[in-house]
């Protein structure tokens, strides 16, 4: 999946919300998150170390800030996008021909062959609705790497993506530690 933002028309259009499963072959793990989507902000609820948490991904201010209630200490840990880790799917100029179609978690979506960039010469697949939600996302060498399990469009409420009161905010850029 690309760290870069999409910031043109292949920006997902729709607010949703979704269950997906993603797999990462190189450390085994399989990571069950729910993704909601408004207005360009993202929010995906997994269990990170044990620990639920909300990750919130504003591209348009390139940040992402983790939500975690640890033993009562409510944190809102604030990272650069690119230091994150974190990317939604999203669809990007690397986009080839359309090569088929298909139907994941009850939303038809057509299949699209792309480069995959940190891999240059190896190819994946990626399934996308007519209005840019990435839905599955497979590879010749990892299999099924991204794929949506629930898919329901339906408008978000604000909240979903800001940071609730009572979080403390801690800025986790170059130099780390609280924000005052």
């Amino acid at each position: 999946m690309s760290s870069a933002w999409a910031t043109g028309p292949a920006a997902p259009q729709p607010d949703f919300r979704m269950v997906t499963q993603m797999h990462d072959q190189s450390s085994g793990m399989t990571i069950d998150a729910e993704l909601r989507h408004s207005e360009g902000r993202f929010r995906m609820e997994t269990e990170f170390q044990g620990q639920a948490a909300a990750v919130l991904i504003d591209p348009a201010a390139d940040s992402v800030t983790i939500l975690m209630d640890m033993n009562g200490m409510r944190m809102a840990m604030e990272v650069p996008s690119a230091d994150s880790g974190f990317a939604v799917p999203d669809a990007d100029d690397r986009l080839g021909d359309p090569i088929g179609s298909d139907t994941v978690a009850g939303e038809p979506c057509t299949i699209y062959r792309f480069e995959i960039e940190d891999a240059p010469g190896d190819q994946a697949e990626g399934c996308l609705t007519h209005d840019y939600v990435v839905l599955r996302v497979s590879s010749q060498d990892e299999g099924v790497v991204f794929e949506a399990r629930e898919f329901e469009r339906a408008a978000q409420e604000d909240s979903w993506f800001v940071v609730p009161e009572g979080y403390r905010r801690m800025s986790m850029g170059a130099m780390g530690g609280f924000r005052r």
